[in-house]
């Protein structure tokens, strides 16, 4: 465009006739508007294309940054030790998980930001690059939500055995106290002897004991 306008001047400066003038400068003047508004058009673009870019870089490494920590997550999971019968061992565990379920819970805004980010992407962008865009966000959207199942399943397996685990051991205490009831009792009655409808209450009331302990001791 700078060597169009030199040859225009030197082309004007060898006219003389005022409408010579306009027939040279009018031309020149439309192509410098479309010149002009071109030009603004490249820069435009070029900005959008460096925004894009930058978005795009910042976008990759906050989804790396949270496929790596699925990674380490998952792999917790599937590191949790088998459920056993112990009620303060299984509370153990499910203090360990709720810690770590918090930590799940709290990357819920980042995959949200990391989506957002990614859906914004695909709009600005056409052919192969949306549809590899598509595809990462929708294996990161599995994973997570695979680690989302597991964790809530693990909480009610926890749940579930820690409920089961208090009743039985419960009822074992209940035997073991009934059994030592019984054996004290025992012990208090008296010899069994005598005319034998002594004999046989003493025994009655022996059977009832072992029977109906919790009446007795209501008595």
């Amino acid at each position: 465009m700078e060597r169009l306008n030199h040859q225009a001047e030197l082309l004007l400066k060898k006219v003389t006739e005022e409408s010579d003038k306009h027939t040279v400068q009018d031309p020149l003047m439309e192509l410098k508007l479309i010149w002009d508004s071109l030009d603004e058009r490249i820069i435009n673009r070029q900005h959008k294309l460096e925004g894009a870019l930058l978005a795009l870089g910042q976008f990759q490494h906050a989804l790396d940054e949270l496929l790596a920590w699925l990674t380490h997550t998952e792999g917790l999971l599937s590191e949790q030790k088998p459920i056993g019968g112990d009620p303060k061992a299984i509370e153990i565990e499910l203090a360990k998980h709720h810690v770590l379920q918090n930590d799940v819970l709290a990357h819920q805004s980042t995959v949200e930001a990391v989506n957002k980010a990614g859906n914004d992407l695909i709009e600005s962008s056409a052919g192969e690059e949306a549809s590899s865009l598509q595809n990462k966000l929708e294996v990161l959207n599995q994973r997570w939500q695979n680690v989302l199942e597991k964790t809530e399943q693990r909480k009610q397996q926890l749940d579930g055995a820690l409920r089961q685990a208090k009743g039985f051991h419960g009822e074992i205490e209940d035997l073991q106290q009934w059994l030592t009831d019984t054996e004290r009792h025992l012990l208090a009655s008296k010899p069994l002897g005598g005319l034998p409808e002594t004999a046989r209450e003493q025994l009655n009331a022996h059977m009832v004991s072992i029977l109906f302990p919790t009446a007795l001791a209501s008595d």
